[in-house]
């Protein structure tokens, strides 16, 4: 009895210790039931940790009603690993979206110690003590479970390792891709190290724009445009590639201001999306805020393999309603006339130096024909200022 008590004594103390309550990540900020804390990053570990005292305080309970100890719940209570196994599996799905595309090996852990514990929970339950009426009854049932369970546990194992770009960067999948094939310099571009220090021998030409420049989908960079254009134009060129993902026409003079010297010529490398900011500070809306599966189906997207094949199948909702947001943009006045100064200054921005300025246009990629509605307002508004223009749309 007292080797039980200790170990009840030594699971108080390990609640206390990990209590989210009086956990503390430095600088006030404490994950717990205040404040805006309960999303992303700190709600996920609230919630570990809620489960972790659910259990703790579940074997407490099972320690002082059995009559064994802490080793024998794990050698001969089916009940014990069963619900231990679904805590796990809770952890599982909660700590995977952190840190997605990392940290792979250790996270393999979760999948293997839930087969451990399910497999020999059944084992126990429905093999080894098979006498009773009602075991045999659902032994079959509680087969095909078990059976279901461990393909799907392994296949976890699998995707966990299973990279693929996604359109939105917002796929457990996708994050593994970043992780292996995006490889920034200190000032956040995706390009050779070396280029963060211009070579001044050189004429110098940039491309400014958002992951349609940067690469997004290209494993190796070196076969983006910019750096075919590099090989093209030989050694009096040194070709600077400063996409960045998700960047808008204010990040993009950024990307400008981070070259030194300043470039011979500068491309602007435009995707309709750019408008977005614009229209959303004259108060349009995308109609896709809050889309989110509801609980508990929120907790799948946790898992490798379900975040994977929901993936295959796109919202298309989702999609239509961006693609009408983008086109009331277009047609709005003022955010057109908001967006025009934006541009304005990001031509000065460029030209302020006697660099040369041009500007490339990206249709809709799965909807070049039906791109129009953008293109045609951008030719006429840089064939305004007399800018070089290219609409890749015929191509």
């Amino acid at each position: 009895m007292l080797k039980r008590e200790n170990q009840v004594f030594w699971i108080g103390a390990i609640v206390l210790l990990i209590n989210p309550w009086t956990m503390d990540f430095g600088g006030g900020m404490y994950v717990g039931l205040r404040g805006n804390y309960l999303m992303n990053f700190q709600s996920n570990l609230l919630a570990a940790y809620c489960i972790l005292d659910a259990w703790l305080l579940y074997a407490a309970v099972a320690l002082l009603l059995g009559k064994g100890s802490f080793g024998d719940l794990f050698k001969n209570s089916a009940s014990f690993l069963a619900i231990s196994g679904f805590a796990m599996a809770l952890m599982m799905l909660i700590f995977n979206p952190i840190y997605a595309g990392k940290l792979q090996w250790l996270r393999i852990i979760f999948p293997l110690m839930i087969l451990f514990l399910t497999s020999k929970a059944f084992f126990l339950g429905f093999v080894k003590q098979s006498g009773a009426t009602w075991r045999m009854r659902l032994r079959p049932l509680a087969t095909v479970g078990w059976a279901i369970l461990s393909v799907l546990l392994v296949l976890e194992g699998i995707f966990m390792f299973v990279g693929k770009s996604s359109i939105n960067d917002t796929t457990l999948a996708s994050k593994i891709w970043f992780a292996r094939h995006w490889q920034l310099t200190e000032d956040g571009f995706r390009e050779a190290a070396e280029l963060s220090k211009p070579d001044v021998s050189r004429s110098q030409l940039l491309f400014i724009g958002d992951s349609f420049l940067a690469g997004h989908g290209i494993k190796n960079p070196s076969d983006r445009f910019s750096d075919l254009i590099q090989l093209r134009l030989g050694s009096h060129w040194q070709v600077h590639n400063h996409g960045q993902n998700g960047s808008n026409t204010e990040m993009q003079s950024d990307q400008i201001d981070w070259h030194v010297p300043k470039p011979k010529l500068t491309v602007l490398c435009w995707y309709v999306n750019d408008i977005q900011d614009a229209a959303e500070s004259v108060g349009l809306k995308t109609g896709n805020t809050g889309r989110k599966a509801p609980f508990p189906i929120s907790l799948f997207h946790g898992s490798y393999v379900f975040n994977f094949l929901s993936n295959l199948f796109p919202d298309t909702q989702a999609g239509e309603n961006y693609l009408n947001f983008l086109q009331r943009s277009f047609s709005d006045e003022m955010v057109m006339a908001h967006y025009a100064h934006s541009l304005e200054d990001l031509q000065s921005n460029c030209t302020g130096n006697g660099s040369k300025f041009a500007v490339v246009l990206f249709p809709i990629m799965n909807l070049v024909h039906g791109s129009e509605f953008a293109l045609q307002p951008m030719r006429r508004f840089w064939q305004g200022r007399n800018v070089p223009c290219l609409d890749l749309s015929p191509v």
